[in-house]
């Protein structure tokens, strides 16, 4: 079953033909050859394609990805966001201009999404283990693990530690404190589209790359220098994206199809992609499926979706609206959707009944 939205399409077309291009490599300028590099960063693989060899321009990516890390990472006791948790409650942490923006981007998120998007998830978080859990082992779900589920009594504890209203911050003095001892951030939902978008920003100042795809585990930007134009393959075929199944690796459920006409877009509109799911790191216990993504009002795995897939101009829209709008559920989550200039998505609800914007509406087909 697909129920759709209403929004006018014209304005998102143009952006999702270059993404669906872009994940097709239907793209045609030069005999180039397309390569691919690969390493792993941010706890996943990322891929970066550029046009011929160019593998000094992907080291520099590399590099820049590794640079960010360190700062973003909750996981690294030196990183300014480690800092900023560990000085909860006692004082301001001088941060980066990384960090200030991703901050304030994220608690634009986070007023928007009234409080589903919250980068002080990390009080509750830290309860759980999902570090050794892994994806979609199996069609059937059937994975089981010793990760702890904690108590109501230790949620209880937490929960009032996780509230984006409380963090301060100081542009003029650059600095950034969380205001009650015993919070702590996570920007894990959307620090991977700020970092991918500036590796590919260093690659372009550095070595002058006019044309990328970077990969970062389920989301992927398609980016293009505004000043190189390009010309699209022409085909009768449709160029598709399919939408996978939340419960069963190998089936397609949805397709998005368009026929490209010919269309240019710019780095400051790249076409991003990013997919949120309850199979990408879950277990299942006494017929019960808990994955990753907390609901930050309960400390819980949310449960009104299976899937939130975002197309948006900006990869650190689209990282950090995928969260929101799974854990928002179909018709709070669309609505976010709709409300959101240049954003399109598709929603799979807890029951398996797919959503999807109005933008998308004559472009995503059921797939049978």
């Amino acid at each position: 079953m697909t129920r759709h939205t209403k929004k006018n399409l014209t304005y998102f077309a143009g952006a999702v033909i270059l993404f669906l291009l872009g994940m097709s490599l239907f793209i045609v300028n030069k005999p180039e050859k397309i390569r691919n590099y690969v390493k792993v960063r941010m706890g996943t693989f990322v891929e970066i394609v550029l046009k011929g060899d160019n593998p000094e321009a992907a080291e520099t990516a590399f590099e820049e990805i590794s640079r960010l890390e360190e700062i973003f990472s909750s996981y690294k006791p030196d990183s300014e966001i480690s800092r900023i948790t560990k000085n909860a409650g006692i004082k301001p942490v001088r941060v980066s201009a990384d960090v200030i923006e991703v901050l304030e981007t994220a608690l634009r998120i986070s007023a928007a999404s009234h409080g589903a998007f919250d980068p002080t998830i990390g009080a509750v978080s830290k309860l759980w283990d999902f570090s050794k859990v892994g994806g979609m082992n199996t069609e059937e779900g059937r994975l089981t693990v010793d990760s702890p589920i904690p108590s109501k009594a230790a949620l209880a504890r937490q929960l009032p530690l996780v509230d984006y209203k409380k963090i301060s911050i100081n542009k003029k003095a650059s600095t950034v404190m969380l205001d009650e001892k015993g919070m702590a951030l996570n920007l894990g939902g959307i620090a991977k589209g700020y970092i991918v978008r500036k590796a590919f920003l260093k690659m372009q100042e550095v070595h002058g790359v006019n044309w990328a795809v970077i990969r970062a585990g389920g989301d992927m930007t398609v980016f293009h220098d505004p000043d190189f134009s390009i010309e699209i393959e022409k085909s009768k075929d449709p160029l598709t994206v399919g939408v996978q199944h939340p419960r069963k690796k190998a089936i397609i459920i949805g397709m998005l199809e368009l026929t490209p006409l010919g269309e240019t877009f710019s780095t400051r509109a790249a076409s991003s992609i990013s997919t949120s799911g309850d199979y990408e790191r879950f277990f299942i216990r006494d017929g019960v499926r808990y994955h990753h993504i907390l609901d930050p009002r309960t400390g819980m795995p949310a449960d009104a979706s299976q899937s939130a897939t975002i197309l948006s101009r900006d990869p650190i829209l689209a990282d950090a609206l995928s969260t929101s709008v799974f854990i928002l559920g179909a018709e709070k989550g669309m609505a976010l959707i709709e409300a959101t200039k240049g954003v399109e998505g598709v929603i799979i609800d807890k029951d398996g009944v797919v959503t999807v914007s109005s933008g998308l509406g004559e472009i995503y087909k059921p797939h049978n």
